[in-house]
């Protein structure tokens, strides 16, 4: 970019947060990961099991559909925002973000839970639920919940559902 064709003005410099460079930690090549099967689908992406310098992650992957006029933008942003949300999060029921990808498409790399979602493992009849674990899920998700509603400004989740909450066991 230029500044009245006089000065070459950089625009990562300029306005850090729009192209991602205050994040740069963050930025994984897409080549480093290894790609496995896909473990999630959703209206806006996929998710796959990769595997990133010896250690198995969740990809999430932005769907790339045709995009009419300003709807690639639409997209950036929303990346965007889901990428600053997910950098500023660090809270042992929320999951982690390791990283993400620009290049050849929007991805987020976060940590993976062999356990896979809520809805899933509730509905496995191999699982048994008697009421401590219940009630230890109930309590994480709300400690989750009480961390994001807590932070400055307050994060609002939108989509609290089962399918989108992960389990973990400990």
């Amino acid at each position: 970019m230029r500044c009245h064709n006089i000065h070459p003005v950089r625009l990562d410099t300029l306005a850090p947060d729009i192209t991602l460079s205050d994040h740069e930690r963050f930025k994984i090549p897409y080549d480093e990961l290894h790609l496995g099967a896909e473990i999630g689908t959703g209206t806006y992406s996929n998710i796959k099991k990769a595997e990133w310098q010896g250690q198995i992650v969740a990809v999430k992957q932005l769907k790339r559909e045709e995009e009419g006029p300003g709807e690639r933008e639409k997209v950036f942003n929303d990346f965007r925002r889901e990428v600053w949300i997910m950098s500023g999060i660090k809270h042992p029921n929320v999951v982690n973000l390791i990283g993400f990808c620009l290049q050849p498409q929007f991805c987020l790399v976060m940590e993976f839970l062999p356990c896979g979602d809520l809805y899933s493992f509730i509905h496995n009849k191999a699982q048994v639920l008697d009421m401590p674990r219940i009630l230890k899920i109930a309590l994480d998700i709300a400690c989750g919940m009480r961390h994001l509603h807590s932070a400055t400004p307050p994060f609002v989740h939108r989509d609290l559902k089962s399918p989108n909450i992960l389990v973990r066991m400990n």
